[in-house]
């Protein structure tokens, strides 16, 4: 009732900050009040003042479903994988010109509902278009066909984080609002030698450090299946013109969870890879320092599981002495599989806090008795989710048991998952020498302690959630040593115990890529009396440890929004062989969203 009365047009910008923030300590006492707050709501109605302008966020629910079947029927290529097309291109069935055409239809005819691509190049890419026809034309008559570059005009989706000539390069931050890039980035200058077209790029999250898409700079993105939720974030921009046939292929950036939640979302395919196997070089990390380059790490998203490798693999490797001077030591290769992949074990979370699987590899770590009150809080913060979630996840247990596959199920309690969010949030502030507040600040006045007063009143350049974020830092400050303390824990004990599960790929962990349906807008950061924070350690554990971990989408809900799972391991292509698998099987799989 409070979040709605925020919006009405009758209240002016400071007092829609009061009843916002009304609205969050009534949430904390009154979790339960909501048939009486949908009676005066109702009585508002009534009366004609309830009307919100601006879009659909607390309105009815809208989808792309009509959309998307428009742009399948009328251009069916739409549907088919990067690959397909890129065949297609090659072999004069398709013309990267046509193909990039409708992905722009399809971009602007889906951007008043999603708002996903905020700034494009779509007169650059036409030109490359026409351009990689001429390539394949000549290369026909002369033979080479061979010799062209493996994706040759096909259009992709980068992400606003990422830097690309004359693109607005602006990490989604008020203060770089003007900047414009200058060159593309590593990841961005092997896609395009790889013939991919940039079209533009993707909207995200404030300093790309929350899973909703929202920022001062470009505003908000919604989720192609229901208008009302978000697209995810930091990456939901590129997720969901991907998803909304913009694209077949996203460029996506993952520092705690930016590439599989917006997958998650928009019900897509994506991959996070290990640490340091793709150069952060060019992007919203170009300030980062130490472990930081490799927890975060770019990647894709794309409609189809058997995108995933190829990709990757064009895109990985570390960047020249030349292209990162600072950083280019830091980084290394994908981490393949030395022969095909065999039979390997599955180990499958529940949401349970004792000791499930009683194997001595699955042991609590010795080393919390030296941090004192460590995963306290997490412990009962962390969503222990149910059977909306639990029901797809053992379909693609079951899937992957047909196929040969052992599966155990393992607990919360197996895998320290209540100390995964102090293990990232420490070993994040012990490796970045810029610190997120600084970052947020860059071109604007120093963050202060009136800063959520200003966002109150409506007069800060910052979303909320990075001021969370910006306050949890200054926690952190306060105790160094407990700090020391965690990252011994994540970079020691844990880091092995990971690897005797994994085994070098011969094992994989199968779990939630986060522990709720995706949310209603505004509700990203509490639900309930629950914060979120928490809840998004699910990802950031694969990222702290540097694990690889693919998302993989597993249909549609009752409620028309995506569900999927996410599978980790210490090899790369463990996981999206599996994906591949659950894909081949049917399981996993890419839906069109459906009409509201």
């Amino acid at each position: 009732f409070w979040l709605k009365l925020a919006n009405l047009p009758i209240m002016a910008q400071w007092t829609s900050r009061v009843a916002l923030a009304v609205a969050t300590v009534v949430n904390f006492l009154f979790p339960n009040g909501g048939g009486l707050a949908e009676v005066l709501w109702l009585a508002l109605e009534f009366i004609g003042i309830s009307k919100r302008p601006g879009g659909p966020r607390y309105t009815e629910k809208r989808t792309a479903a009509a959309d998307c079947a428009w742009g399948s029927e009328k251009y069916p290529f739409l549907l088919w994988s990067a690959t397909e097309i890129a065949t297609a291109i090659r072999e004069q069935r398709l013309t990267s010109l046509r193909v990039t055409e409708a992905c722009i239809e399809m971009i602007q005819r889906t951007h008043g509902l999603l708002n996903a691509v905020v700034a494009d190049r779509f007169e650059e890419a036409r030109r490359e278009a026409k351009a990689a026809d001429q390539k394949v034309v000549k290369a026909t008559a002369d033979g080479k066909l061979a010799a062209l570059p493996a994706y040759l005009g096909v259009p992709l989706v980068s992400k606003g984080a990422f830097e690309h000539p004359d693109v607005p390069y602006t990490n989604f931050q008020v203060g770089r609002a003007t900047i414009k890039g200058k060159k593309h980035c590593v990841v961005g200058q092997r896609a395009v030698n790889a013939g991919f077209i940039v079209l533009g790029v993707g909207n995200g999250s404030e300093a790309c450090m929350w899973f909703e898409s929202y920022n001062r700079v470009f505003g908000r993105t919604s989720s192609p299946y229901d208008s009302r939720r978000t697209s995810g974030g930091s990456s939901g921009g590129t997720a969901a013109s991907v998803s909304a046939l913009g694209a077949p292929l996203g460029l996506t950036a993952d520092v705690g969870g930016s590439t599989r939640i917006p997958s998650y979302f928009c019900g897509l395919f994506g991959h996070k890879p290990t640490g340091g196997a793709l150069p952060n070089t060019g992007t919203h990390c170009d300030a980062a320092t130490r472990a930081v380059c490799t927890i975060c790490q770019p990647g894709v998203c794309v409609r189809y599981a058997r995108d995933l490798w190829p990709a990757i693999q064009l895109l990985a490797g570390k960047p020249t002495a030349e292209e990162d001077p600072a950083n280019h030591k830091l980084y290394g290769d994908l981490k393949r599989l030395s022969k095909p992949l065999g039979k390997v074990t599955v180990y499958a979370l529940r949401p349970e806090w004792g000791r499930k699987n009683m194997s001595e590899i699955f042991a609590p770590l010795t080393g919390r008795s030296t941090v004192p009150g460590i995963g306290l809080l997490a412990r009962w913060l962390l969503t222990r989710y149910g059977d909306e979630l639990l029901e797809p996840q053992r379909k693609a247990e079951e899937a992957l048991r047909r196929a040969g596959h052992h599966v155990e199920e393992i607990s919360y309690g197996d895998l320290d998952a209540d100390l995964w969010w102090e293990f990232w949030s420490s070993r994040m502030h012990a490796n970045n020498k810029v610190a997120f507040h600084q970052q947020i600040s860059e071109n604007l006045p120093k963050l202060g302690p009136f800063e959520l007063l200003r966002w109150m009143a409506g007069r800060s350049n910052h979303t909320f959630p990075a001021l969370v974020l910006a306050a949890a830092e200054f926690a952190l400050d306060l105790t160094p040593k407990r700090n020391e303390s965690i990252v011994k824990l994540v970079e020691g004990e844990f880091q092995t115990k990971l690897k005797g599960i994994f085994k070098g790929g011969s094992a994989v962990v199968l779990m939630p890529t986060l522990p709720f349906v995706p949310p209603i807008h505004d509700k990203a950061l509490v639900h309930g009396i629950f914060p979120r924070l928490v809840d998004v350690s699910f990802t950031m554990v694969w990222n702290v440890t540097e694990m690889a971990s693919t998302h993989v989408p597993l249909g549609l809900g009752k409620d028309g929004v995506p569900r999927g799972v996410q599978i980790a391991c210490d090899i790369d292509d463990v996981p999206i062989a599996l994906a591949v698998q659950l894909e081949e099987a049917k399981v996993a799989r890419w839906e069109a969203p459906k009409p509201a």
